[in-house]
């Protein structure tokens, strides 16, 4: 339901995506805490592209906040398996693990990060409740939705670009890609259906 929004063009990515699965068997917790923010992006991807090239489209402004509320349930499931199976629901040990990951990557010993992710959590819940509960949440102000958004892919793009290597990394590339194409594509349509 979510892809066709896309016209088909979110399909091959989330095959990418979900097929990024390791070659290894993964126990359930691991399967569960790494599919759920899997499909929490294919989501999100759905979600954007629908709103990107949706214009004065309802339904498929719609179908794109259903999509994304869809994206931010998984993520919070994603959170709440990380920090069952993996932190024992203890913030130390979840400072702890992203100050171990972010010296792996930078030498630097450094756990705020997951005062980032806290922040991040926060503003999709905050977002997704505007969605439903303000019918003129897409005419928020400007430079607010713009910061919203780039916090947003700068999230993404850290865990799954930065953080993250082999088809993980590809298929997030590869899915920003498609977006940003979508982008430009919607500009390019509004400036010729407006001049």
């Amino acid at each position: 339901m979510f892809f066709a929004v896309c016209k088909g063009r979110t399909a091959s990515t989330a095959s990418t995506i979900l097929h990024a699965a390791d070659n290894e068997t993964m126990a359930p917790d691991e399967l569960a805490t790494r599919w759920t923010i899997r499909l929490a992006l294919v989501c999100s991807l759905a979600a954007a592209m629908a709103e990107v090239s949706a214009g004065t489209d309802e339904r498929r402004l719609r179908m794109a906040r259903a999509a994304w509320t869809a994206g931010w349930a998984l993520y919070l499931a994603h959170v709440a398996c990380a920090f069952q199976f993996y932190h024992h629901w203890s913030h130390a040990a979840a400072y702890f693990h992203t100050a171990r990951r972010t010296a792996e990557l930078s030498g630097r010993n450094w756990g705020a990060g997951l005062y980032f992710n806290y922040v991040f959590t926060a503003a999709w819940t905050l977002d997704t409740f505007t969605r439903w509960c303000c019918r003129s949440a897409r005419r928020r102000a400007r430079p607010l939705l713009t910061a919203w958004y780039g916090f947003f892919i700068f999230m993404v793009v850290n865990a799954t670009i930065v953080f993250e290597t082999g088809r993980v990394r590809w298929a997030a590339v590869a899915g920003l890609a498609i977006l940003t194409l979508t982008w430009i594509n919607s500009r390019r349509t509004r400036v010729k259906d407006s001049g």
